[in-house]
């Protein structure tokens, strides 16, 4: 609320904070007593800055009031005042001495700073000084004793079965139920819906979410399957994930990875209490619940935990050259399809070693061909040239809309070869394989394409040869392997 222009009086900003966004006139309320304080003082309000449900134990996400602090100290803010209602809305600072320094910063720029509903002024003197720093430590001692309180709650509510995080998180949606556990409303993402003496409980989501997760899970165990393979052949066949965008490695990571869909909930895995660090809790200390029903089974997710942590083995560089020089001797050449082919690592565990094949070949002593090195010359000579800053999806896309424009067809050859385009290396880390950036601006790829995009992609860190030359069973090592 700012006063008219022609108002009389010293120049004065106000500052207005909620700590959630349920209290719908807080704001309101704060703004009319600081207006009746300002006429009443002689003061008049001609600027305001609002933190709207932002929390006072941090400042991190407090814009406005870092908004107000940067005005302030550039040296002409336009007043020279600044108005709160009181003294938690300033903050609720762990350290009572951090609200006195904002404060401090504020008075050494000139600009003094009242509190409008407190029973004493401002005024320098020690007994407002005292007061103020009770205030303080009562306002963080408020903070501190009702996140305790919620951390019991909550803790009561998952032993109880009852769901207290955020979102469901895909293939589940919130369900609030009633003591009976008769399911009252079912929430869409982003709902709030809050009833007397209810809790919340998750669901199964839409049958095509389900299916998909079903679906992501018998596949990663297929022999050769990874991370990105799995993203890749979502995208192209158009199964977006639920906020409309691509899946791509960490999403797929994070379904596999999550035990909630096998029905074993683990609650207060982790930590963060009154804006500080995340922190780790002791696995004795979570609570094992049964807030979500089932997608896959226990022994389709301990399969799939199998190979995750079997995948994740690293072979030394000693083991990649040998395993080099062995493809090199058995195909008489050495090529990324021939190391995808008869390799038992994949292209991706080279490529992270050496930093790229062209390292990898000279590790390992290979001579490339005359084609070979004519090839990769080109690609060395592009990579000088080539943009190095981060393109967004758009921008990528737009310069391969231009590529295809120019020379009417589109190749990864193509791609790595010119100058003025990122490698292919990076649509294939932005869209799960290049062949979705194609499906992504219209061009159809050919079957060949899609093959060469796998080949060169390669299904993460072990190839399909792994699963054959190690030996594997239903996508899990067999025993002693």
């Amino acid at each position: 609320m700012e006063d008219a222009p022609g108002e009389t009086g010293r120049p004065a900003a106000q500052y207005l904070r909620m700590s959630t966004d349920r209290q719908d006139v807080s704001l309101e309320f704060q703004a009319r007593a600081i207006a009746t304080w300002a006429k009443s003082h002689g003061f008049h309000i001609v600027q305001t800055f609002t933190d709207h449900g932002i929390s006072g134990v941090t400042l991190e996400k407090r814009d406005a009031l870092k908004e107000l602090l940067r005005i302030v100290l550039d040296g002409h803010p336009g007043f020279s005042a600044i108005l709160v209602y009181d003294v938690s809305r300033w903050g609720r600072f762990q350290n009572p001495d951090q609200a006195a320094h904002y404060e401090f910063m504020c008075q050494e720029a000139g600009v003094d700073v009242e509190y409008c509903a407190e029973s004493f002024r401002n005024d320098g003197t020690a007994m407002s000084g005292l007061i103020k720093h009770v205030k303080r430590t009562m306002a963080a001692e408020f903070s501190r004793e009702n996140s305790q309180r919620i951390s019991r709650a909550k803790m009561v509510l998952r032993e109880r079965n009852f769901w207290t995080g955020g979102q469901g998180g895909y293939g589940y949606r919130r369900a609030i139920v009633d003591a009976d556990g008769s399911v009252i409303h079912v929430c869409d993402d982003g709902e709030r819906f809050e009833r007397p003496g209810c809790h919340t409980r998750l669901v199964l989501g839409p049958i095509h979410e389900v299916e998909v997760v079903r679906r992501i899970f018998a596949s990663y165990l297929n022999l050769g399957e990874s991370y990105t393979t799995v993203a890749r052949t979502l995208n192209l066949e158009g199964l977006a994930f639920k906020d409309g965008g691509l899946w791509t490695v960490g999403r797929v990571r994070g379904v596999l990875n999550n035990p909630k869909y096998c029905g074993r909930l683990s609650l207060g895995r982790t930590r963060q209490r009154l804006g500080e660090p995340r922190q780790s809790v002791d696995p004795k200390h979570w609570v094992k619940s049964s807030a979500c029903p089932p997608i896959v089974s226990t022994g389709l997710y301990d399969r799939v935990q199998a190979k995750i942590r079997w995948c994740s083995e690293q072979p030394s560089r000693a083991d990649l050259i040998r395993e080099l020089q062995r493809v090199a001797a058995e195909c008489g050449t050495l090529s990324e399809k021939a190391i995808f082919e008869k390799s038992i690592y994949g292209l991706e565990t080279f490529r992270d070693a050496f930093g790229g094949m062209l390292k990898a070949y000279k590790a390992c002593g290979y001579i490339q061909t005359p084609k070979q090195a004519m090839y990769s010359d080109r690609i060395v000579a592009a990579q000088k040239n080539r943009p190095t800053e981060k393109f967004s999806i758009p921008e990528l896309l737009d310069m391969l809309r231009m590529l295809w424009k120019r020379h009417g067809r589109l190749s990864m050859s193509l791609v790595n070869i010119s100058p003025d385009l990122p490698h292919s290396s990076t649509y294939t880390r932005r869209f799960g394989s290049i062949a979705t950036a194609y499906v992504a601006i219209g061009y159809t790829p050919s079957e060949q394409q899609l093959k060469v995009s796998k080949v060169r992609n390669g299904p993460g860190k072990r190839s399909r040869a792994f699963g054959r030359r190690r030996g594997m069973k239903n996508g899990v090592p067999r025993t002693g392997v």
